[in-house]
């Protein structure tokens, strides 16, 4: 019988072949495993990246409608997205911005701006799993929206000494709103002679130094003492884009020349005005006056003596021409309230001075309310390139917002914002995030 011999494998190298396959499928997940973390790691630092370009981006573009400027928004947030790296000639980057938005909860809303950010990033070790490059993608939404902060009082001027200044016994009362200038002056705040201002906050600048002259018989007037803020933007910049015209109006100084509409109550009393464009201005300095409610248009608007000026749902617009300004002074006894219509563009606004007025002398254009103490003005006091002084107006119930380059206060005076108890809609708008 022949002999037959069986021969076993060697079992160790078996081992080692299986070893070696286990190893190389272990490392491969671990490679992996590992490039998921550090690749997905860098995407998720990119996303955040993503995410603050697109924020900035949308709210610079919502700023543009802000401030009527709509042709700019699409470029005002590619440069902004570029200035947060994400500057859309780069091929691997792209920016898409969108007014109205096409999608999410402001969909159409023609007052909100849509970004979306993209950026292709390539990957390290995920590559072993055939992934050579991830996008990473962000979008925010931000848009133009009503305000009902509690702004009463904002003196624009960037630099001035005493952009607010309260003077001799005067107090400015604004004991449920803001008190605030975008001044950086040292003295931005001045209270002096007796001057104080009430106010729940009074805010200055960017808080560079101190605001000077604040202290009356040795109390601080100031109350409470200002502290530093941030520069609140103009809230009624977009007016500046509707400006009336004084064509598009009914011309009723007809014949009158330079020297506009002049009532010194020898007139039969009262003398009834009506909305329309008054060539010259209207100059008033006896007797009672009402406007009937609408826009006028006026070259100059001043009150001087014992004069009575009454109006509901109007609006007052200078536009400086022959160097007039909005000026009463005296003993005037004012009761005039602003439109309360929300379809009305110029809703809520009482007083308003052209954007474009400006002059060599200010004593031409700076303009001056100074009501009885009973007087009555109820709206938005809007002198966005000159001074206002305001005195004398003491009605505590009443809704007034004032808005200029500086203001000057020599009377006790009360101010107040409150939206829902006065049944405004407020024209204060600003850029908020939408989503």
């Amino acid at each position: 019988m022949p002999y037959i011999s069986i021969r076993r494998g060697d079992p160790s190298r078996s081992r080692r072949g299986s070893t070696i396959v286990v190893f190389a499928l272990v490392a491969g997940t671990l490679l992996a495993m590992v490039g998921l973390v550090l690749d997905g790691g860098y995407a998720y630092f990119e996303r955040r990246s993503a995410q603050v370009a697109a924020d900035s981006a949308a709210y610079a573009g919502a700023l543009e409608i802000l401030h009527a400027n709509r042709t700019w928004i699409d470029q005002s947030a590619r440069d902004d997205a570029a200035l947060n790296g994400y500057d859309d000639q780069d091929p691997a980057i792209a920016v898409r911005v969108e007014n109205p938005p096409t999608s999410g909860v402001a969909i159409g809303d023609n007052n909100s701006v849509e970004v979306i950010v993209e950026r292709e990033i390539p990957t390290s070790l995920m590559r072993i799993v055939g992934r050579r490059s991830v996008t990473v993608r962000a979008r925010a939404v931000a848009g133009v929206t009503a305000d009902r902060g509690e702004l009463c009082v904002l003196a624009l001027n960037p630099t001035a000494s005493g952009a607010i200044t309260v003077s001799g016994a005067a107090a400015l009362n604004a004991p449920n709103c803001e008190v605030v200038t975008n001044s950086t002056a040292n003295d931005a705040i001045v209270a002096n002679g007796g001057g104080c201002i009430n106010s729940s906050v009074t805010t200055y600048g960017t808080g560079q130094g101190t605001a000077g002259g604040y202290t009356a018989n040795g109390q601080i007037c100031l109350n409470p003492a200002p502290v530093g803020g941030i520069p609140r933007p103009d809230p009624h910049a977009h007016l500046a884009a509707i400006e009336p015209k004084p064509g598009d109006y009914p011309a009723r100084n007809a014949g009158k020349g330079k020297n506009g509409l002049k009532i010194t109550g020898k007139e039969q009393q009262p003398v009834l005005l009506q909305p329309g464009y008054y060539a010259g201005g209207i100059h008033m300095t006896g007797g009672e006056v009402r406007l009937a409610p609408g826009m006028y248009v006026v070259d100059g608007f001043t009150a001087n003596g014992n004069v009575t000026i009454k109006g509901d749902g109007v609006t007052v617009f200078n536009t400086g021409a022959q160097k007039g300004a909005i000026s009463i002074a005296g003993g005037a006894q004012l009761a005039l309230t602003a439109p309360n219509d929300t379809a009305n563009p110029y809703n809520n606004i009482l007083f308003w001075n052209s954007s474009t007025i400006s002059c060599a002398n200010p004593n031409q254009c700076d303009a001056r309310i100074n009501g009885t103490s009973d007087s009555v003005v109820d709206g938005v006091l809007y002198f966005p390139t000159v001074q206002l002084t305001y005195a004398g107006v003491q009605t505590t119930n009443n809704f007034t917002q004032i808005v200029a380059d500086t203001l000057k206060f020599t009377g006790t005076s009360y101010t107040g914002t409150d939206w829902v108890s006065s049944g405004r809609t407020p024209t204060n708008r600003r850029v908020s995030f939408v989503e």
